[in-house]
């Protein structure tokens, strides 16, 4: 019996864990953002690495350069510290990639892209069900 509610529960978790992957990558507003971060804010750190990227894209949403950099930075240092935190997230990792990929060579933030790619690469290889596999292209 409690093996049976071990397999539900495994079965269960897995096929829910991963919809805040398809959502993110299916955000179209800043408004849909901002729904966003209220619902997996404070919940684990997987969800905090989604919710840290809108809170860095907050840049965008701003003319004051001085604040836009203030805010990019702001929240790179706490993606940062939960990478240092939980080097094997590879949801931190994936965030962090696709980060470095987007913001402009000129703001320096490019030097884990390398590492990062061989990171989630693996571990895609080894989990080829994860929900990151659709979105995570080389």
């Amino acid at each position: 019996m409690k093996y049976l509610i071990l397999v539900f529960y495994f079965v269960v978790y897995n096929s829910f864990s991963q919809d805040f992957v398809k959502e993110f990558h299916q955000l179209s507003s800043k408004a849909e953002e901002e729904v966003y971060i209220l619902k997996y804010q404070g919940k684990s750190i997987s969800h905090k690495a989604f919710v840290l990227s809108l809170e860095m894209k907050k840049a965008e949403y701003t003319w004051q350069p001085w604040k836009k950099w203030a805010i990019f930075i702001s929240e790179k240092n706490k993606l940062e510290s939960l990478i240092q935190q939980n080097p094997e997230n590879i949801y931190l990792r994936y965030i962090r990639f696709l980060i470095q990929q987007k913001v402009p060579k000129i703001v320096g933030y490019r030097s884990n892209l390398e590492e990062d790619k061989e990171m989630i690469s693996r571990f895609l290889q080894q989990d080829k069900e994860n929900e990151l596999a659709k979105y995570f292209k080389i």
